[in-house]
C-alpha cells in the first residue's frame, strides 16, 4: 500500500476554482455562470484588493449568481482607529466589504478572507458568510479592521462569485482566489 505525500493529501481537500490577478485596472472579478461547481462542501474566498476611488475606505460588492436584489443581509463590527461600532443592513443588493481606497500610502492592498459554508448543499437554507478585512495606514487617521457577519437569503447553491468595485475599479495587482473545500 502506498502512503499518499502531504501535497497528495492536500490536493484532495483543497482546489483552486478561480485565481485572478489583475494586469490592468478592472471593475469586476467574476467566475462567470456556473464557474463554481457544487461538489465541495465550503468555499474560502482570499482577496488583495485595493482601488482607483479617491478615499482611504473604498468597498467591494460580493455577489452569488449574478443576484442583485435586495436579498443580502450583514452585520458588520468594525474598529476605525480607536472607535468600535458595529451596523446592521438588511434587505441589501451585496454584501458590501471594505477594502482600501487609492487614498492610503502607496503599495497597500487590504487583505480580505470570506469563508462560505455548505455553499451548494443543504437545499432549503440561506446561504451565510463571514468575512474579515482590513485597510491600514501609516497615517493614525487610516487604520480600519471589519468582520462581517452575512446572509444571501436563497436556497440555490452558488455556482457564481463576483466582486465589483463599489466606485471606480480595482488597482492593477489586486487579486482574487477562491477554494473549494471537500
Amino acid at each position: 500500500m502506498l502512503i499518499p505525500t502531504a501535497i497528495e493529501q492536500i490536493n484532495n481537500v483543497v482546489s483552486v476554482l478561480y485565481s485572478n490577478t489583475l494586469q490592468s485596472d478592472t471593475a469586476v472579478f467574476d467566475t462567470g455562470a456556473n464557474g463554481i461547481p457544487g461538489t465541495f462542501s465550503h468555499l474560502k474566498i482570499e482577496a488583495y484588493l485595493r482601488t482607483t476611488e479617491a478615499t482611504a475606505f473604498s468597498a467591494a460588492l460580493l455577489r452569488f449568481n449574478g443576484d442583485s436584489g435586495t436579498n443580502y443581509d450583514r452585520c458588520t463590527m468594525r474598529n476605525d482607529n480607536t472607535t468600535l461600532s458595529g451596523t446592521t443592513s438588511l434587505a441589501q443588493g451585496s454584501t458590501l466589504i471594505r477594502c482600501a481606497g487609492a487614498s492610503v500610502d502607496a503599495n497597500f492592498f487590504s487583505p480580505i478572507g470570506v469563508w462560505i459554508p455548505n455553499y451548494a448543499a443543504g437545499a432549503g437554507f440561506n446561504k451565510s458568510h463571514n468575512a474579515v478585512t482590513s485597510v491600514m495606514s501609516t497615517d493614525a487617521t487610516e487604520c480600519s479592521i471589519l468582520i462581517i457577519g452575512a446572509m444571501w437569503r436563497s436556497a440555490a447553491s452558488i455556482n457564481q462569485i463576483s466582486l465589483t468595485a463599489n466606485s471606480g475599479s480595482f488597482l492593477t495587482g489586486s487579486r482574487v482566489t477562491i477554494y473549494g473545500l471537500r
